[in-house]
C-alpha cells in the first residue's frame, strides 16, 4: 500500500512540474525601461510595447525584435494609444500615427497652439476624435 501512495505521489510531483514548466516564458527581452503599455496584435502574432517616448513590437513566438523607436520630443501628458494597429502619439506639437505593425510613419500633423500637455482624452464621438483643451482636433480618418 505504502509503494502505491509512493507511486502515485510521485507521478503527481512529475505531472505537476510537468505543467508549471510548459506554462513558462519561452522568451524574455530586457527593454531597459518600464512597460507602461503591452497589447497583442495581429492575432497574438505580435507584441507592442510602450514606456514614455519608446515604443517595440516583437514577435509573440520567437520574441525577435520587428522594430523599436524612440519618439522624438515626446510628451508624457500627450497621447500615446494603439488603436487596433495603429500607434497614435505626440511629437512637439504634432500629432502622428505609426503603423504598429511595421513602425512606419502613416501620418502626421502640425497644430499651431496646440499644447501636449492639454490633451485631455481620445474618444469615440460620431468617429474616433482627439480632444484637446476644449478644442476637438478632428476624426481620425480626417488625418
Amino acid at each position: 500500500m505504502k509503494t502505491k501512495l509512493l507511486f502515485f505521489i510521485l507521478l503527481t510531483v512529475i505531472f505537476n512540474s510537468n505543467y508549471i514548466f510548459s506554462q513558462a516564458p519561452k522568451w524574455t527581452v530586457d527593454l531597459g525601461e518600464p512597460i507602461k503599455t503591452s497589447e497583442f496584435m495581429k492575432d497574438g502574432e505580435l507584441l507592442f510595447f510602450t514606456s514614455g517616448e519608446y515604443a517595440w513590437c516583437y514577435n509573440s513566438a520567437t520574441g525577435t525584435e520587428v522594430w523599436s523607436m524612440e519618439i522624438p520630443d515626446f510628451s508624457e501628458t500627450g497621447i500615446s494609444y494603439l488603436l487596433g494597429e495603429m500607434f497614435l502619439t505626440n511629437s512637439d506639437n504634432k500629432l502622428q500615427a505609426y503603423d504598429a505593425t511595421t513602425g512606419n510613419l502613416l501620418w502626421e500633423k502640425e497644430y499651431e497652439d496646440i499644447d501636449q500637455s492639454d490633451f485631455m482624452s481620445f474618444e469615440f464621438i460620431d468617429n474616433n476624435a482627439l480632444r484637446i483643451g476644449g478644442l476637438r482636433v478632428g476624426n481620425i480618418s480626417d488625418f
